[in-house]
């Protein structure tokens, strides 16, 4: 890897130490790292092979709590179920306003879990994205084994 402002050779293939808190699940695409006190955006794999091995985990998949989960406060227990129960990653949340279009698009799509029919027209919900080999399987039957 070379540095772009001196042009110069930066970082060769390295161990990872084991007492560093950076690990195999942190190289993926998009992706922040800090190494060597420089921290550095993953924008892609070096070859084919890193790429195959890496891909699998930095699967994600989106899901949508609805209005009927943040009024009994129970956000927190389903993003610790799902992180926990199906041992994945949470990349990103955020609270949004939905309305009856968005509803149908998020069901509609793939690798997005919809909570059974409780989303409503214009109410809050939350949106978390879950990074992990297998994360759409993994959190449907987290959600599915709490009942």
């Amino acid at each position: 890897m070379k540095d772009l402002t001196t042009n110069r050779k930066f970082l060769k293939r390295t161990r990872i130490p084991a007492s560093s808190p950076v690990s195999e699940k942190d190289f993926y695409v998009g992706g922040h790292v800090l190494l060597f006190s420089r921290n550095m955006k993953i924008v892609d794999y070096g070859d084919k092979e890193t790429r195959e091995l890496l891909d699998a985990a930095t699967e994600q998949t989106v899901l949508v709590i609805s209005s009927a989960l943040i009024e009994r406060e129970a956000v927190g227990d389903v993003v610790e179920l799902v992180e926990t129960a199906a041992e994945l990653t949470v990349d990103g949340i955020k609270a949004i306003r939905i309305d009856r279009a968005a509803i149908n698009d998020f069901r509609q799509s793939a690798g997005v879990l919809v909570e059974h029919a409780c989303l409503r027209d214009d109410r809050e919900a939350v949106v978390v994205v879950f990074r992990g080999e297998g994360c759409l399987v993994k959190a449907r039957q987290a959600l599915e084994g709490d009942g």
